[in-house]
Protein backbone atom coordinates (compact mmCIF):
# COMPACT_ATOMS: atom_id res chain seq x y z
CA UNK A 1 0.00 0.00 0.00
CA UNK A 2 2.99 2.29 0.31
CA UNK A 3 3.03 2.89 -3.42
CA UNK A 4 0.28 5.53 -3.14
CA UNK A 5 1.78 9.00 -3.00
CA UNK A 6 -0.60 11.88 -3.62
CA UNK A 7 0.25 15.53 -3.02
CA UNK A 8 -2.01 17.83 -1.04
CA UNK A 9 -3.07 20.75 -3.24
CA UNK A 10 -2.92 24.11 -1.49
CA UNK A 11 -4.93 27.20 -2.40
CA UNK A 12 -3.00 30.03 -4.03
CA UNK A 13 -3.52 33.69 -4.84
CA UNK A 14 -5.96 34.79 -7.59
CA UNK A 15 -4.56 34.09 -11.03
CA UNK A 16 -5.26 34.69 -14.70
CA UNK A 17 -7.84 32.80 -16.72
CA UNK A 18 -5.14 30.67 -18.35
CA UNK A 19 -3.64 29.83 -14.97
CA UNK A 20 -7.02 28.86 -13.55
CA UNK A 21 -7.68 26.63 -16.53
CA UNK A 22 -4.25 25.09 -16.16
CA UNK A 23 -4.92 24.27 -12.53
CA UNK A 24 -8.35 22.88 -13.26
CA UNK A 25 -6.97 20.63 -15.99
CA UNK A 26 -3.68 19.45 -14.61
CA UNK A 27 -4.22 18.39 -11.00
CA UNK A 28 -3.77 14.63 -10.91
CA UNK A 29 -4.85 14.59 -14.57
CA UNK A 30 -8.56 14.75 -13.73
CA UNK A 31 -9.21 18.26 -12.42
CA UNK A 32 -10.45 18.89 -15.89
CA UNK A 33 -12.97 20.99 -17.71
CA UNK A 34 -12.69 19.80 -21.29
CA UNK A 35 -15.94 20.77 -22.94
CA UNK A 36 -15.93 18.29 -25.79
CA UNK A 37 -14.24 17.58 -29.08
CA UNK A 38 -16.06 20.40 -30.87
CA UNK A 39 -15.41 23.06 -28.25
CA UNK A 40 -12.80 25.67 -29.13
CA UNK A 41 -10.26 27.12 -26.75
CA UNK A 42 -12.06 30.48 -26.88
CA UNK A 43 -15.36 28.88 -25.89
CA UNK A 44 -13.53 27.10 -23.13
CA UNK A 45 -11.98 30.34 -21.87
CA UNK A 46 -15.34 32.09 -21.99
CA UNK A 47 -16.92 29.55 -19.66
CA UNK A 48 -14.07 29.78 -17.15
CA UNK A 49 -13.93 33.58 -17.37
CA UNK A 50 -17.63 33.69 -16.56
CA UNK A 51 -16.87 31.94 -13.28
CA UNK A 52 -13.58 33.70 -12.56
CA UNK A 53 -14.76 35.52 -9.40
CA UNK A 54 -15.97 32.23 -7.93
CA UNK A 55 -12.96 30.21 -8.99
CA UNK A 56 -10.55 32.70 -7.44
CA UNK A 57 -12.05 31.91 -4.05
CA UNK A 58 -9.53 29.82 -2.12
CA UNK A 59 -12.31 27.44 -1.07
CA UNK A 60 -13.05 26.49 -4.66
CA UNK A 61 -9.69 26.32 -6.43
CA UNK A 62 -6.62 24.40 -5.39
CA UNK A 63 -3.55 25.79 -7.13
CA UNK A 64 -0.47 24.15 -8.57
CA UNK A 65 3.12 25.42 -8.89
CA UNK A 66 3.73 27.72 -11.85
CA UNK A 67 6.10 25.26 -13.51
CA UNK A 68 3.21 22.81 -13.91
CA UNK A 69 1.07 25.28 -15.83
CA UNK A 70 0.96 24.84 -19.60
CA UNK A 71 -0.78 26.70 -22.44
CA UNK A 72 -4.45 25.76 -22.63
CA UNK A 73 -4.28 23.95 -26.02
CA UNK A 74 -1.40 21.80 -24.78
CA UNK A 75 -3.27 20.94 -21.58
CA UNK A 76 -6.34 19.91 -23.54
CA UNK A 77 -4.16 17.78 -25.82
CA UNK A 78 -2.51 16.16 -22.79
CA UNK A 79 -5.83 15.27 -21.20
CA UNK A 80 -7.14 13.79 -24.43
CA UNK A 81 -3.95 11.80 -24.98
CA UNK A 82 -4.42 10.22 -21.55
CA UNK A 83 -8.08 9.31 -21.80
CA UNK A 84 -9.11 9.04 -25.44
CA UNK A 85 -6.97 6.00 -26.41
CA UNK A 86 -8.67 4.08 -23.61
CA UNK A 87 -12.12 5.20 -24.71
CA UNK A 88 -12.52 7.08 -21.43
CA UNK A 89 -13.02 10.83 -21.48
CA UNK A 90 -13.00 13.03 -18.42
CA UNK A 91 -15.16 15.87 -19.68
CA UNK A 92 -15.57 18.18 -16.76
CA UNK A 93 -15.27 18.74 -13.07
CA UNK A 94 -17.30 21.80 -12.13
CA UNK A 95 -16.22 23.40 -8.91
CA UNK A 96 -18.85 24.16 -6.31
CA UNK A 97 -21.06 27.13 -7.26
CA UNK A 98 -19.82 27.17 -10.85
CA UNK A 99 -22.53 27.52 -13.49
CA UNK A 100 -23.06 25.08 -16.37
CA UNK A 101 -24.91 26.48 -19.41
CA UNK A 102 -28.04 24.54 -20.32
CA UNK A 103 -26.59 23.82 -23.76
CA UNK A 104 -23.71 21.94 -22.15
CA UNK A 105 -26.02 20.03 -19.83
CA UNK A 106 -27.94 18.88 -22.89
CA UNK A 107 -24.71 17.92 -24.66
CA UNK A 108 -23.58 15.80 -21.72
CA UNK A 109 -26.99 14.16 -21.41
CA UNK A 110 -26.84 13.02 -25.03
CA UNK A 111 -23.74 10.96 -24.24
CA UNK A 112 -25.14 9.35 -21.08
CA UNK A 113 -22.58 11.07 -18.89
CA UNK A 114 -22.82 10.46 -15.19
CA UNK A 115 -22.76 13.40 -12.80
CA UNK A 116 -23.23 13.83 -9.09
CA UNK A 117 -22.54 16.52 -6.47
CA UNK A 118 -19.99 15.78 -3.86
CA UNK A 119 -16.61 16.24 -2.25
CA UNK A 120 -13.37 15.16 -3.91
CA UNK A 121 -11.09 13.14 -1.65
CA UNK A 122 -7.63 11.77 -2.34
CA UNK A 123 -5.64 8.99 -0.74
CA UNK A 124 -2.69 10.55 1.06
CA UNK A 125 -1.42 8.03 3.58
CA UNK A 126 -3.18 4.66 3.34
CA UNK A 127 -4.03 3.13 6.68
CA UNK A 128 -4.37 -0.51 7.57
CA UNK A 129 -8.05 -1.21 6.94
CA UNK A 130 -9.38 -4.38 8.55
CA UNK A 131 -12.23 -5.91 6.54
CA UNK A 132 -14.94 -8.12 7.96
CA UNK A 133 -13.86 -11.72 7.52
CA UNK A 134 -17.43 -13.00 7.22
CA UNK A 135 -18.24 -10.96 4.10
CA UNK A 136 -17.61 -12.25 0.59
CA UNK A 137 -16.59 -9.66 -2.01
CA UNK A 138 -17.12 -10.57 -5.67
CA UNK A 139 -17.27 -8.65 -8.97
CA UNK A 140 -20.71 -7.05 -9.26
CA UNK A 141 -21.09 -8.14 -12.87
CA UNK A 142 -20.80 -11.74 -11.66
CA UNK A 143 -24.14 -11.33 -9.88
CA UNK A 144 -25.87 -8.48 -11.67
CA UNK A 145 -29.28 -9.40 -10.21
CA UNK A 146 -28.03 -9.06 -6.63
CA UNK A 147 -26.29 -5.79 -7.48
CA UNK A 148 -29.56 -4.40 -8.84
CA UNK A 149 -31.40 -5.63 -5.76
CA UNK A 150 -28.98 -3.77 -3.50
CA UNK A 151 -29.06 -0.57 -5.58
CA UNK A 152 -32.85 -0.57 -5.46
CA UNK A 153 -32.90 -1.17 -1.71
CA UNK A 154 -30.40 1.64 -1.17
CA UNK A 155 -32.15 4.32 -3.19
CA UNK A 156 -35.60 3.23 -1.95
CA UNK A 157 -34.39 4.13 1.54
CA UNK A 158 -33.96 7.78 0.55
CA UNK A 159 -36.76 10.30 0.87
CA UNK A 160 -36.99 10.70 -2.91
CA UNK A 161 -37.06 6.96 -3.42
CA UNK A 162 -39.85 6.44 -0.92
CA UNK A 163 -42.11 8.81 -2.84
CA UNK A 164 -41.08 7.96 -6.38
CA UNK A 165 -40.90 4.33 -7.46
CA UNK A 166 -39.77 5.29 -10.97
CA UNK A 167 -36.76 7.08 -9.47
CA UNK A 168 -35.67 3.89 -7.74
CA UNK A 169 -35.63 1.86 -10.93
CA UNK A 170 -33.99 4.63 -12.98
CA UNK A 171 -31.29 5.26 -10.39
CA UNK A 172 -30.48 1.58 -9.98
CA UNK A 173 -30.22 1.02 -13.72
CA UNK A 174 -28.02 4.09 -14.23
CA UNK A 175 -25.68 2.90 -11.48
CA UNK A 176 -25.32 -0.54 -13.00
CA UNK A 177 -25.14 0.47 -16.66
CA UNK A 178 -21.50 1.44 -16.22
CA UNK A 179 -20.51 -2.20 -15.75
CA UNK A 180 -20.80 -2.61 -19.51
CA UNK A 181 -17.53 -0.67 -19.63
CA UNK A 182 -14.53 -2.89 -18.77
CA UNK A 183 -12.84 0.06 -17.07
CA UNK A 184 -15.51 0.05 -14.38
CA UNK A 185 -15.30 -2.68 -11.78
CA UNK A 186 -18.11 -3.17 -9.31
CA UNK A 187 -17.37 -4.89 -6.02
CA UNK A 188 -20.37 -6.57 -4.40
CA UNK A 189 -20.30 -7.53 -0.71
CA UNK A 190 -22.37 -10.56 0.27
CA UNK A 191 -23.39 -11.60 3.77
CA UNK A 192 -24.10 -15.24 3.01
CA UNK A 193 -26.23 -14.87 -0.11
CA UNK A 194 -27.64 -11.43 0.74
CA UNK A 195 -26.15 -8.35 -1.00
CA UNK A 196 -25.13 -5.80 1.64
CA UNK A 197 -22.71 -3.43 -0.12
CA UNK A 198 -21.68 -2.21 -3.57
CA UNK A 199 -18.66 -0.16 -4.64
CA UNK A 200 -17.76 1.25 -8.07
CA UNK A 201 -14.09 1.42 -9.01
CA UNK A 202 -13.22 3.18 -12.29
CA UNK A 203 -9.69 3.18 -13.70
CA UNK A 204 -8.02 5.54 -16.15
CA UNK A 205 -4.34 4.83 -16.54
CA UNK A 206 -2.63 5.21 -13.17
CA UNK A 207 -5.65 6.93 -11.62
CA UNK A 208 -8.47 5.10 -9.90
CA UNK A 209 -11.83 6.51 -8.89
CA UNK A 210 -14.01 5.12 -6.13
CA UNK A 211 -17.24 6.51 -7.46
CA UNK A 212 -20.08 5.09 -5.36
CA UNK A 213 -20.30 3.18 -2.10
CA UNK A 214 -23.76 1.78 -1.37
CA UNK A 215 -24.57 -0.02 1.88
CA UNK A 216 -27.86 -1.78 2.54
CA UNK A 217 -29.91 0.34 5.01
CA UNK A 218 -30.06 -2.56 7.48
CA UNK A 219 -26.30 -3.12 7.32
CA UNK A 220 -25.04 0.39 8.07
CA UNK A 221 -22.33 0.85 10.72
CA UNK A 222 -21.29 -2.79 10.35
CA UNK A 223 -17.98 -2.24 8.50
CA UNK A 224 -19.46 -3.05 5.09
CA UNK A 225 -18.10 0.14 3.49
CA UNK A 226 -14.74 -0.35 5.20
CA UNK A 227 -14.54 -3.89 3.82
CA UNK A 228 -15.31 -2.69 0.29
CA UNK A 229 -12.73 0.10 0.58
CA UNK A 230 -10.10 -2.40 1.70
CA UNK A 231 -10.77 -4.62 -1.31
CA UNK A 232 -10.77 -1.64 -3.71
CA UNK A 233 -7.43 -0.39 -2.40
CA UNK A 234 -5.98 -3.90 -2.58
CA UNK A 235 -7.20 -4.10 -6.17
CA UNK A 236 -5.46 -0.80 -6.90
CA UNK A 237 -2.24 -1.83 -5.18
CA UNK A 238 -2.03 -5.00 -7.30
CA UNK A 239 -2.59 -3.11 -10.56
CA UNK A 240 -1.05 -0.15 -12.36
CA UNK A 241 -3.17 2.32 -10.36
CA UNK A 242 -1.06 4.62 -8.20
CA UNK A 243 -3.49 7.41 -7.35
CA UNK A 244 -6.88 6.77 -5.79
CA UNK A 245 -9.57 9.45 -5.72
CA UNK A 246 -12.95 9.19 -4.07
CA UNK A 247 -16.16 11.14 -4.48
CA UNK A 248 -18.31 11.61 -1.39
CA UNK A 249 -21.86 12.93 -1.43
CA UNK A 250 -21.90 16.45 -0.07
CA UNK A 251 -22.60 16.76 3.65
CA UNK A 252 -22.53 12.99 4.12
CA UNK A 253 -20.98 13.18 7.57
CA UNK A 254 -20.81 9.42 8.33
CA UNK A 255 -19.03 8.78 5.03
CA UNK A 256 -16.67 11.70 5.59
CA UNK A 257 -15.67 10.29 8.97
CA UNK A 258 -15.13 6.85 7.46
CA UNK A 259 -12.96 8.16 4.63
CA UNK A 260 -10.94 10.38 6.94
CA UNK A 261 -10.36 7.42 9.27
CA UNK A 262 -9.15 5.22 6.43
CA UNK A 263 -6.65 7.75 5.11
CA UNK A 264 -8.56 9.80 2.54
CA UNK A 265 -8.14 13.57 2.61
CA UNK A 266 -10.74 16.08 1.39
CA UNK A 267 -9.32 17.98 -1.58
CA UNK A 268 -12.04 20.16 -3.09
CA UNK A 269 -15.82 20.48 -3.29
CA UNK A 270 -17.31 19.72 -6.70
CA UNK A 271 -20.71 20.35 -8.14
CA UNK A 272 -20.59 17.49 -10.61
CA UNK A 273 -18.16 15.04 -12.11
CA UNK A 274 -18.61 14.03 -15.72
CA UNK A 275 -16.71 10.85 -16.47
CA UNK A 276 -17.92 8.31 -18.98
CA UNK A 277 -16.93 6.02 -21.80
CA UNK A 278 -17.54 7.41 -25.24
CA UNK A 279 -20.29 5.54 -27.11
CA UNK A 280 -18.94 3.11 -29.69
Amino acid sequence: MSRFNLPVFKASAPASVDQLIARALHAEEIYSAVLGDAASTEEFKAIIANDLPLMQDANHVRGLPADLQLPVPQLIANIRSIYDPRGLTCRQIVFENARIPESLRAQFAQHNFVGWPGQLWSMKQPQNILPRADLSVIPARASFTKARELAEAYCASTETGRTNAAYVQQFAESCLRRYDDPRTEGLLALDGTSPVGLLDFVTAGETGFIAHVFVHPQQQRKKVATTLLAHALDLAARSRVRNVLLFCARLDEPAEKLYAHTGFVAVAPVESLVLAAEPT
